[in-house]
């Protein structure tokens, strides 16, 4: 077994640790040794190839991870970037409500608001120009207006580099997309902190943790380390791991005095796709694929509204269909409409991360609420797209899938929770959460308000795993904000803890 040290072993590349390393960085001008351990290859702009098949093998499980009973995938990213390399940049700040129900001492948004104007003007937050906007957020739009239910433009990170390929979930061709692979680790890097690809960390210890580097994939950046197995010793650890993995990683690891709520609390966000042909050629696989909301429902009925659209497999993966009706829809893919709904999901006790040996598990259960949720989500949906000019909607939950505009009266009558077949209707996230959830009470939360796991003070969080409750929006840009005051305690405390 190969040895290693170091002061600082960041491990995943995502939203959190890419932030961690690029503000930790400036402690290796001090002489300090800072690692960024990522499970993935190390891929740049070059080799996003737009295709289905090859991009999604840098998805964790092709981002089909499963709950325990196969009724929702997890779409995570495994490369350099995580899952940064694969959003579209939607980004949000974390309204106030939601940070009041988190309840979490010493976190405020007064002390957020300067981090996120920070990172916003570092990624080129903005709202999308003209230029930008295809037929499918147009129309969208116009269906939202017309039902006068409120809403707004996105903002996305992208440079003025943007070509709008509209394969942004495939990794960005064009490197405009400003995730963390474009942004805060190539800073990070050139400040001396050492990137270390194709490095899967399987156990942590007291300062210490093990790994496995394995070949590099053809075609990305070759290992500056041989492959094999390593043990490395760290006087800090921070695990950025996303989301599901965090937890299972510290479950496995079992270090003592670990907080009861580790692995529980997890909320996912869960989203469904639906669609909306229209009379129109929309093509809505060219340009950008994201620009406006809907939150009209957010608060009353637990959902929000997004534009999106996808490529064929993902399409034909969302219709919630087979044989003929699938063929029908997918035989109108230029023509189809897409709008992503996301369910502002609660936290229960029987939702958590288990380990089995080697291996996790995630025990979720999709509750009535969420199907109702999902149910009148799918009803809205439908209305904007016969408001846009839709010539009939595809509805998961109805007992006539394809539903006629002459037929739109009727959508009630059709549409109902008894339709919402778990297995049948394609239900995913995107956005997992929880799990090391943060607060000051070791009985009712994994870490403080740093990220600082309760007992271990060497040890620390810092993905969406910390959060206590689901965050209602797109949650990277929130990651990266408690990212940078978690590096900034660090600088300020780095004697300390490292002794």
């Amino acid at each position: 077994m190969m040895q290693l040290e170091c002061d600082i072993a960041i491990i995943g590349s995502g939203a959190g640790g890419g932030v961690i390393a690029k503000e930790l960085a400036p402690l290796c001008r001090k002489g300090l040794k800072v690692l960024l351990l990522e499970s993935g290859p190390y891929v740049t702009r070059e080799y996003f190839d737009q295709t289905e098949e090859n991009m999604t093998r840098l998805y964790w499980d092709r981002g089909g991870t499963q709950t325990k009973d196969g009724a929702m995938t997890i779409a995570q990213g495994r490369c350099v970037g995580g899952s940064t390399t694969f959003f579209t940049g939607t980004t949000f700040r974390m309204p106030q409500h939601v940070l009041d129900k988190w309840n979490v001492p010493d976190l405020t948004l007064d002390d957020l608001k300067p981090r996120y104007q920070r990172i916003e003007e570092e990624l080129s937050v903005h709202e999308l120009s003209d230029q930008y906007i295809n037929k499918n957020n147009r129309y969208f739009k116009k269906g939202m207006d017309h039902l006068g239910w409120s809403g707004g433009p996105l903002r996305i990170n992208t440079s003025k580099a943007c070509k709008p390929y509209g394969y942004c979930n495939l990794g960005c061709a064009s490197g405009a997309k400003q995730g963390t692979m474009e942004v805060q680790i190539p800073k990070a890097m050139s400040q001396g902190v050492e990137l270390i690809p194709n490095c899967h960390v399987t156990k942590i210890g007291e300062r210490e943790l093990w790994a496995r580097v394995t070949p590099a994939p053809k075609g990305t950046h070759p290992n500056h380390h041989p492959q094999g197995d390593y043990h490395i010793r760290a006087r800090v650890v921070y695990v950025c791991a996303g989301a599901v993995r965090s937890p299972a990683l510290l479950l496995k690891s079992g270090l003592p005095v670990m907080s009861p709520m580790l692995g529980r609390n997890i909320t996912f966000h869960p989203a469904m796709i639906v669609y909306g042909i229209h009379s129109e050629q929309i093509d809505g696989h060219q340009g950008f694929p994201k620009a406006y909301y809907c939150d009209e429902f957010s608060k009353t009925n637990r959902y929000l509204l997004e534009t999106c659209f996808y490529y064929p497999f993902v399409a034909a993966k969302n219709v919630g269909a087979w044989g003929d009706e699938e063929k029908e829809v997918m035989a109108n893919y230029h023509r189809l409409m897409a709008i992503l709904i996301l369910h502002h999901d609660d936290v229960f006790p029987h939702n958590r991360v288990r380990t089995k040996g080697e291996k996790f598990v995630v025990d979720y259960k999709i509750d009535a609420a969420m199907i109702k949720s999902l149910t009148e989500a799918q009803i809205a949906s439908a209305e904007i797209f016969f408001e846009a000019g839709c010539e009939s909607v595809v509805v998961p939950a109805s007992s006539k899938l394809i539903v006629s505009r002459d037929e739109r009266k009727k959508l009630r009558e059709y549409v109902s929770e008894k339709n919402m077949l778990l297995n049948k209707v394609t239900i995913t996230s995107a956005h997992p959460q929880g799990g090391c959830g943060m607060g000051q009470d070791v009985a009712y939360s994994v870490v403080n308000s740093y990220g600082q796991v309760h007992g271990h003070p060497w040890l620390f969080v810092m993905d969406a795993s910390v959060y206590p409750q689901c965050i209602e929006i797109n949650p990277y840009l929130t990651i990266m904000a408690l990212a940078d005051r978690s590096a900034e305690f660090v600088r300020g405390n780095v004697e300390k803890l490292l002794l």
